[in-house]
């Protein structure tokens, strides 16, 4: 997805958190994919340079190559690792098979479902081996297996691995973005006859304990965390609250004099109603 919610989408990353403006820093990415930057959730040199939240396939900012990515560039905590996406809903965040892009409803789904599918595979597969190894699975891996099911449409069977991910993170940068992960994967879960409202209900306190992590540990991921919450509170009706969150991620990713970013909660703003946010509505 090509949100600017998060750090930047990588080339090849798998497991990020979707476009650049949705995922955090750093996306989760498979071997190999050979980004620099970014908290990829695919390991070192996996990350995107955008938000996204919060662990897409592909998403990260720049610099860490943690694998603790968030989301797409935009959204990012959530950690995609690619490529500079467009910034704009829809638009492409990452190269590659596991490239992401935002659909109407700015949530991460496949540029390319095929190619998208069959990296995804080869996650599941890594994940399956390591688990009949019986040692421990390793955070990358783990984040890069949850977001792939994200954005194939499978947040309920997204969380188990990335709730692990959240416990077997060893830096603040790595624990945001699962836990921004973690919070999309409920976000995303509208299922059920009561419309996905018990599903989604552990999304705000993961959100909040994301917030509360990144101000005292990493600021820089701050704004990452803030585009994920405000997208949460307007798909739960409630842009009177999103408004303010987004505001303030605004008035940051303008400080960093990064349009992709801007672009992307720009979007997400333009869905709460009120006065556009010009230069000085932050």
């Amino acid at each position: 997805m090509t949100a600017a919610d998060g750090p930047g989408v990588v080339p090849g990353a798998f497991g990020g958190t979707g476009s650049r403006g949705d995922a955090l820093p750093g996306s989760a990415s498979p071997p190999g994919s050979g980004t620099s930057g970014g908290l990829s959730a695919a390991g070192p040199g996996t990350g995107s340079s955008g938000d996204t939240t919060v662990g897409s396939p592909a998403g990260t900012p720049t610099g860490s190559g943690d694998g603790s990515g968030a989301g797409s560039r935009g959204d990012a905590p959530t950690g995609s690792g690619g490529t500079p996406g467009s910034g704009a809903p829809g638009g492409s965040t990452e190269a590659g098979g596991d490239a992401v892009v935002l659909d109407e409803r700015l949530r991460m789904v496949p540029a390319d479902p095929v190619a998208y599918r069959a990296a995804h595979a080869r996650a599941e597969a890594a994940l399956a081996e390591a688990r009949a190894g019986g040692g421990p699975v390793g955070f990358a891996l783990l984040r890069r297996v949850g977001v792939g099911r994200l954005v194939l449409g499978d947040p309920a069977a997204a969380r188990g691995p990335l709730a692990e991910a959240v416990r077997r993170s060893d830096t603040p940068r790595r624990r945001v973005a699962a836990l921004v992960n973690l919070a999309d994967a409920h976000r995303y879960d509208d299922r059920g006859p009561d419309g996905g409202d018990a599903a989604r209900a552990p999304a705000l306190p993961l959100y909040r304990r994301a917030l509360r992590l990144a101000r005292r540990a990493c600021p820089e991921l701050e704004h990452f965390v803030l585009q994920h919450l405000g997208k949460h509170h307007l798909e739960a009706g409630e842009p009177e609250r999103a408004r303010p969150v987004l505001l303030l991620a605004l008035r940051t990713r303008r400080e960093m004099g990064d349009a992709e970013l801007i672009a992307s909660t720009g979007a997400a703003l333009a869905r709460c109603g009120g006065p556009p946010a010009g230069p000085g509505a932050d």
